[in-house]
C-alpha cells in the first residue's frame, strides 16, 4: 500500500476528510505506481506505507494541531517549524538507507518516488543522481577537439528515453548506441521490466510522455540539463556537440498560426489533438488557469515572468501551441519550473505535441531556444508504416540531426536493428574513443 504527501496550502481539507469516519484518505494505491489515485487532484507523490508511516502520522498530527491552533486563535508558528524539524529527521534517516541500496544497485536508479518541493524542500536529497560521483565538471564545445572527441561531453547531461509501449526488448540495442555518449541514462515507461529497471511513469501510449521528465528531474536534480528522446526517433549525438547546454533545444520549429489561442471558443479542426482524438484545448488552459492561479503567491516561481515569456511567445496572445516533441532539452536553470508545469499538464491530460511547446514557452523566449531540427519521416511522405526501414535508410545520413520514427520491434523491424548494430554503433565510437 502506498500513501499520498499532500500540500500544505489543503491541510484543512485533509484533516476534515481525514477525521471523517466516511472517508479513507490513505486508500491503496496500485504497487509501484507513480500516477495519482483516482480523484484526488492536489499535488502529490506516493511513499511506501511500511516506511513511512511516520510521516503519514506526522502530517495528520501536523494538519491537527494547524486546525486546532486556527479554531483556537493561537499562534501556529512554532507547531510548523517543529514539524518540519521531524520531517527532516525522518527524510535523513531514510537517505542514510538509499546510500546503503544504491550502493548495491547496478542500474540507474531504483523505483523511489517524489514529493512537492513547494512541501518537502529538501525531498530531493533522498533521490541521488544516478551519476556515481557528485558532477564537478561541466562540458562545452571547445572541450571537444571541434566535435571529434565526445567521450565525456555529455556525462553532465541525464538522457531519458521513452518508450510509449512496453517492447523493451531493444533496450540493450539502443543504449548501445547511446551509452558511450552518455553515461548516465533512464529509461521511462508506463510498466516494469524484469530485466531492466523502469522509471515507471502513466505516459498513456506515450502521450504524456514529458512528465518522464518532469519525474526524472525530482529524482535527479544535479544534471546540467535534462534529454528527452522516444525510443522510435534516432539521434545522430554527434551533431550536438555545439548546443548551448544553457538553452532549451527543441527539435521542430513553432508555428503562430497553428496555435490555439486561449478563451476562444472555436477550436481549430485542423489538428485532431485539440479536441478529437484528445480534448487537448480544453486541458491546456484549464492548466495555464491552474498554474497562474496556484503559484499567484510562491517563492519557488516568479508567475509574472512566466506569463511575460508566454505572452512574448504568443505575440501578445495566451496561446497552446503544438509541434513535434520527439526530442527536446530542458538545461538546470528551467528544470524546476518545467517540472511544475508538467505536473499540471500531466494532471490535466494534454498531449504531447500540444504539452511540451507551450511549458516551453513559458520558460524562455524562443528566439533563444536552440533549433536543432532533424528529419520527420511524415513531414517528406505523409503518414505511413515506416517499420520496414526502407524509407528510413533511404533517407538517412550521418549529418541529419535526427530521423523519427525508426521501429526496432518485431520481425519487420529487423532491418532497422541490423543496420544500427552493424553499421551506426560502430561509427558513433570513433567519437568517444579518443
Amino acid at each position: 500500500m502506498k500513501i499520498s504527501i499532500y500540500s500544505i496550502r489543503h491541510l484543512e481539507n485533509i484533516t476534515r476528510q481525514a477525521l471523517s469516519p466516511a472517508t479513507r484518505i490513505f486508500r491503496p494505491c496500485p504497487k509501484c505506481s507513480l500516477s495519482a489515485c483516482g480523484g484526488e487532484t492536489t499535488a502529490h507523490f506516493f511513499f511506501d506505507c511500511d516506511r513511512y508511516a511516520a510521516i503519514r502520522n506526522t502530517l495528520l498530527t501536523s494538519a491537527a494541531s494547524l486546525l486546532g491552533a486556527a479554531w483556537s486563535g493561537a499562534d501556529t508558528r512554532n507547531k510548523q517549524e517543529n514539524t518540519e524539524n521531524e520531517n527532516k529527521e525522518i527524510i535523513d534517516t531514510r537517505n542514510k538507507q538509499d546510500k546503503t541500496e544504491n550502493e548495491n544497485k547496478e542500474n540507474i536508479g531504483t523505483v523511489h518516488t517524489s514529493s512537492e518541493a513547494a512541501l518537502f524542500k529538501d525531498i530531493a536529497n533522498v533521490h541521488p543522481s544516478p551519476v556515481a560521483s557528485d558532477i564537478a565538471t561541466y562540458h562545452n564545445p571547445n572541450d571537444t577537439k571541434s566535435g571529434e572527441c565526445l567521450k565525456n561531453y555529455f556525462e553532465d547531461i541525464l538522457l531519458i528515453i521513452i518508450y510509449h509501449f512496453p517492447f523493451y526488448e531493444s533496450i540493450p540495442l539502443l543504449k548501445s548506441f547511446y551509452q558511450d555518449a552518455f553515461k548516465n541514462i533512464v529509461i521511462c515507461g508506463s510498466e516494469t521490466y524484469s530485466h531492466h529497471h523502469i522509471m515507471v511513469v502513466d505516459i498513456h501510449r506515450g502521450h504524456y510522455g514529458y512528465e518522464c521528465v518532469g519525474e526524472a528531474i525530482r529524482r535527479y536534480p544535479d544534471y546540467r540539463g535534462y534529454l528527452y528522446i522516444n525510443d522510435d526517433v534516432l539521434v545522430n549525438w554527434w551533431t550536438f556537440y555545439k548546443l548551448d547546454k544553457e538553452k532549451v533545444w527543441l527539435g521542430a520549429d513553432i508555428w503562430i498560426d497553428t496555435a490555439h489561442i486561449m478563451g476562444k471558443k472555436e477550436i481549430p479542426d485542423s489538428w485532431v489533438w485539440w479536441s478529437q482524438w484528445s480534448n487537448s484545448a480544453k486541458a491546456c488552459e484549464d492548466s495555464y488557469l491552474e498554474i497562474t492561479q496556484q503559484y499567484r503567491s510562491n517563492e519557488y516561481i516568479n508567475i509574472t515572468k512566466l506569463v511575460a515569456t508566454h505572452l512574448l511567445n504568443g505575440e501578445g496572445k495566451k496561446r497552446c501551441f503544438k509541434t513535434w516533441s520527439d526530442i527536446f532539452y530542458v538545461p538546470k536553470r528551467f528544470s524546476d519550473q518545467f517540472q511544475r508545469i508538467s505536473f499540471v499538464f500531466h494532471k490535466n491530460r494534454v498531449f504531447l505535441e500540444a504539452a511540451v511547446p507551450t511549458i516551453l514557452s513559458f520558460l524562455d523566449l524562443r528566439s533563444s531556444w536552440e533549433k536543432h531540427f532533424g528529419l520527420y519521416l511524415p513531414d517528406k511522405y505523409g503518414f505511413r508504416n515506416f517499420a520496414d526501414g526502407k524509407l528510413v535508410w533511404e533517407s538517412y545520413n550521418y549529418d541529419v540531426k535526427f530521423i523519427h520514427p525508426v521501429k526496432f520491434h518485431g520481425d519487420i523491424a529487423k532491418p532497422n536493428r541490423d543496420k544500427l548494430k552493424d553499421d551506426l554503433i560502430p561509427y558513433s565510437k570513433r567519437f568517444t574513443k579518443c
